[in-house]
């Protein structure tokens, strides 16, 4: 996710923040001064808004890059908003093919309770293998499994490596967005909003 940095070069303290609105006093309680950032790394699939006054005023510059040195921005950023930057207009039911293995992402055993596994297995054209895809704002999804009607979830809102993936009653919780991210030939990342990890066919 997106990380702010003190000076320029990514030196200095820095900052990870997820999407969400920060204002001045959000930004010192994370340890951001006042006027003293000066360099920020933006992954694919974000977006930052930084102004130049409090509560989202002001002029302001909007990144989607990393930006070693924010030149007439340096040292003069005071409310921040971070916003998700994935490809809109994919709303729609589709079968969710891994690039890898040319399985399908499938909710495991057709179960539709809260916490089954979400698991790849070949193609078999079950509403457990169908996932609707909901834009939340910004080109992030929410994926609801046809067969449960339940939402595409990182367990325990993880951010860690190798977490799980199951089904879930939505929330509207950040951990069930995902930021689609294109790639080539028809095929797309998705990013877990909350965390920046791309959903994953363990160790391949």
């Amino acid at each position: 996710i997106p990380a702010f940095y003190k000076d320029c070069n990514y030196d200095g303290y820095a900052i990870k923040l997820g999407i969400g609105d920060y204002n001045l006093n959000a930004l010192t309680a994370r340890g951001i001064s006042n006027d003293d950032i000066s360099s920020i790394k933006v992954p694919v699939g974000y977006k930052v808004f930084g102004y130049d006054s409090d509560n989202f005023t002001g002029n302001y510059i909007t990144l989607t890059n990393d930006n070693n040195c924010l030149g007439g921005w340096d040292n003069s950023i005071t409310s921040v908003r971070v916003r998700a930057n994935g490809v809109t207009g994919k709303n729609g039911t589709y079968s969710i093919k891994n690039r890898n293995s040319g399985k399908y992402m499938d909710v495991a055993g057709g179960n539709t309770a809260d916490g089954a596994a979400i698991i790849q297995w070949n193609g078999n054209g079950g509403n457990n293998q169908q996932f609707t895809l909901t834009d939340v704002g910004d080109g992030a999804y929410r994926i609801n499994s046809v067969a449960s009607g339940k939402a595409i979830d990182v367990y325990g809102a993880s951010s860690n490596n190798t977490s799980k993936v199951i089904q879930w009653t939505y929330g509207n919780g950040l951990n069930q967005h995902y930021i689609l991210i294109a790639v080539d030939n028809g095929y797309y990342k998705l990013k877990a909003a909350h965390s920046g990890r791309i959903i994953e066919v363990y160790g391949g």
